[in-house]
Parts: C-alpha cells; sequence; structure tokens
C-alpha cells in the first residue's frame, strides 16, 4: 500500500471536517448517529469534535424538526 503524500492527507482530513460539519446541521436520522461518531474520530479540530459530543447527547429528530 502507496502512502498518502502530505498534501493529499491534508485534504482528507479537512474532507472529514467538512462532511462532520454539515452532519452537525442535517436531521439527525437514519445512520446520522453512526456517520458522526465516525468521523468525530477522525478530525483533529478540539471544537469540531466536542460540537460533535454535544450533538450526539442531545440531537434528535423531534428536536431538529421544532
Amino acid at each position: 500500500m502507496n502512502a498518502l503524500d502530505a498534501g493529499t492527507r491534508s485534504l482528507i482530513e479537512e474532507s472529514a471536517e467538512w462532511r462532520l460539519l454539515s452532519l452537525l446541521f442535517e436531521c439527525p436520522a437514519g445512520e446520522w448517529r453512526m456517520q458522526v461518531e465516525a468521523l468525530a474520530r477522525e478530525v483533529h479540530d478540539p471544537e469540531l469534535r466536542e460540537a460533535a459530543g454535544h450533538a450526539l447527547e442531545e440531537a434528535t429528530e423531534g428536536l431538529y424538526h421544532s
């Protein structure tokens, strides 16, 4: 397996951060929780990880729609 260069790795990490951020604005339905948990483990930004943690604790479909 080829190692990723630093530029490619940085782009992948940034992509994961943007995807997690977008999930935090979506309705928490279906596989939402699983996706947020998986991406939260991959991102390095502490504030984004904290936001994901709070969303996992608090988010519900009903709250989203109210």
